[in-house]
């Protein structure tokens, strides 16, 4: 079932939960990289992506992220959803908003679990390092 959401844009506000979650999900994913290798890679993409980040609110209280996006065509840097969140179509629409499917072949340096689901429906969906 789909969850009613509205996407917005970062504030200043929003930074540190951004930041953390996608560090302590990168982190945890635990594919490839050693952890430390994994966190300096997320801080190295911070001060680039911080830019292009889409945040999913819900519409009745904006100041409760369910998930977010960070993207700068043709790349997809990370893609989080809140884990209750998760299957209901959040990362959809988050992926969606920014016409990436558009875009030809996507690029993604950080390759997880979500990733991989993306690439099902997308097929130019591509892991790079």
């Amino acid at each position: 079932m789909e969850l009613p959401t509205k996407l917005r844009a970062m504030k200043e506000s929003d930074e540190n939960y951004v930041r953390k979650t996608w560090l302590k999900n990168y982190l945890n994913e635990g594919r490839g990289l050693h952890k430390d290798k994994r966190h300096k890679k997320v801080e190295s993409l911070w001060e680039t992506c911080r830019r292009h980040i889409t945040l999913a609110v819900l519409p009745q209280d904006e100041d409760i992220i369910v998930g977010w996006l960070c993207a700068d065509a043709p790349v997809l840097y990370y893609i989080y959803v809140r884990e209750r969140y998760r299957k209901s179509g959040i990362a959809t629409k988050l992926f969606l908003s920014q016409n990436l499917q558009k875009e030809g072949i996507v690029k993604c340096p950080l390759w997880t679990r979500a990733a991989k689901e993306i690439q099902t429906n997308y097929p130019q969906f591509r892991r790079v390092p």
